[in-house]
């Protein structure tokens, strides 16, 4: 997975073209994860205000998620078994995106 997203940084930068959000299209609204592909066009030129203005939400939490996800993918080389011990993580996530969603349409 993370090779397909650098391939796809990399066409972005070399090209300049990017695929179009499908919610955005059908909607005309910003779904939670619009602007992720400026966020990491911005970090990659290492404009960390451009990044924050893409998407906010996204950049502040990928850290947490990358630390989770290496300590999960430990836990499983470690013990062959998958965790379960941050159930309630995801399901918290995913409201603090959908409540990101809706107040960036609403406000703006």
């Amino acid at each position: 997975m993370l090779l397909a997203g650098l391939v796809y940084l990399g066409f972005c930068l070399s090209t300049g073209m990017s695929l179009p959000c499908p919610f955005r299209l059908l909607t005309g609204y910003l779904c939670p994860g619009c602007g992720v592909t400026h966020m990491a066009l911005a970090l990659a030129h290492g404009d960390l205000s451009g990044a924050m203005a893409a998407n906010p939400a996204i950049l502040l939490t990928a850290p947490l998620l990358l630390v989770l996800q290496i300590r999960e993918d430990a836990h499983w080389i470690r013990t062959g078994e998958i965790t379960d011990s941050d159930f309630y993580l995801p399901q918290i996530l995913l409201a603090v995106f959908l409540l990101f969603g809706v107040w960036r349409n609403l406000a703006g």
